[in-house]
């Protein structure tokens, strides 16, 4: 998760006081969990209470081996020395053995055995097919009973085929179809379906506000509303910069925009345009500015190329910059501008 909460600190005090730093690497957050999978051997949950962990989900979607505690409803799907190597309980010792019993396996190649059931409970309950085979049957049985009663039902979130079968429900008559699952607030349909969302937001990656649906149902009619009641949003602002851009004016102009937003509210900054090709952007000044979590410099030096060729004649740079036409591509014009900073930074 977030690698600067408190709870992040708390673990990296524990490790410098247990001299672990060699052995444990906080990842922080991961944008790409396929990547992610594909750069790991095992994954371990040692989770004590949860209600469903999906990151297991995803480990067994990798086919990756998975050792965990006995967590909600993990025991459901896994079996130990089955598809998995689960604990006894929850405490270190426990989760301790069962990762023993892996590393046995590895030596000895009974894990290929313990994957290949992995991989069968996800064709049978996570798998595309095998999610939407459930899921048409939950809706079929729906579609009959609407004539018994049309006024509201609450389904699971769905994209792509399941959201045809949301039309169909549509056309059946329902009066209003409260959609879950979805972090992100949405009226896929006036005042007929919607997406309430999470109250706040989960993560980074979840941007815009946050809130649920008020719905009211009179005389035959429903009328919905959303209505924001989140305290903070996470908020990407793209700042645009040019030549005549320095570092003061720039945080000046994030400052005003962190103002006009909300100073509560937690941002992540792109820095996008061409700067000056001496000027040099400090990202550590701008995150000191208020609640931004990251701050990218997407920027390009906008150089003057008669500037240089004067500078650089006779060397690889002048003749680079020869090399192309006065009235260039906007593909020539970028490989124009990346050739002279892979020359420029070549030179130290």
């Amino acid at each position: 998760g977030e690698d600067d909460l408190p709870y992040a600190a708390g673990c990296r005090a524990y490790m410098q006081r247990h001299q672990l730093q060699d052995w444990v690497h906080l990842a922080g957050f991961i944008d790409n969990m396929k990547e992610f999978f594909g750069e790991i051997d095992v994954f371990i949950c040692g989770s004590r209470r949860e209600s469903f962990p999906a990151s297991v989900v995803e480990a067994v979607s990798c086919n990756i081996p998975v050792i965990s505690t006995p967590v909600a409803g993990i025991p459901e799907i896994l079996t130990d020395g089955e598809n998995a190597y689960l604990s006894r309980g929850y405490s270190a010792g426990e989760l301790a053995e069962a990762i023993e019993r892996f590393l046995d396996d590895s030596e000895t190649g009974k894990v290929s055995g313990i994957l290949a059931g992995e991989q069968r409970t996800y064709e049978a309950c996570f798998s595309a097919g095998a999610v939407r085979e459930q899921l048409q049957g939950l809706y079929d049985e729906m579609l009959e009973r609407a004539g018994e009663d049309k006024r509201m039902w609450n389904m699971a979130g769905c994209e792509g085929e399941i959201l045809r079968l949301v039309r169909q429900m549509e056309r059946a008559g329902f009066d209003y179809i409260a959609l879950g699952h979805i972090h992100k607030p949405q009226i896929i349909r006036t005042n007929a379906i919607a997406y309430s969302g999470s109250l706040e937001p989960l993560d980074r990656t979840e941007t815009g506000p946050r809130g649920y649906i008020l719905g009211e149902y009179m005389e035959g009619q429903v009328q919905i509303t959303f209505c924001p009641c989140s305290k903070r949003q996470y908020i990407s602002l793209e700042v645009q910069v040019d030549r005549d851009t320095t570092q003061l004016s720039l945080e000046d102009t994030i400052q005003e925009g962190l103002n006009q937003q909300g100073m509560d509210n937690l941002y992540h900054i792109e820095l996008v345009g061409r700067r000056d090709g001496d000027t040099t952007f400090y990202p550590k000044r701008i995150e000191s500015l208020g609640n931004i979590l990251e701050v990218r410099d997407l920027t390009e030096p906008d150089y003057d190329f008669d500037k240089l060729r004067e500078q650089y004649r006779g060397t690889l740079i002048g003749e680079f910059i020869d090399y192309f036409p006065e009235e260039r591509t906007s593909l020539e014009t970028k490989a124009l501008y990346y050739g002279v900073q892979a020359l420029l930074q070549s030179r130290g």
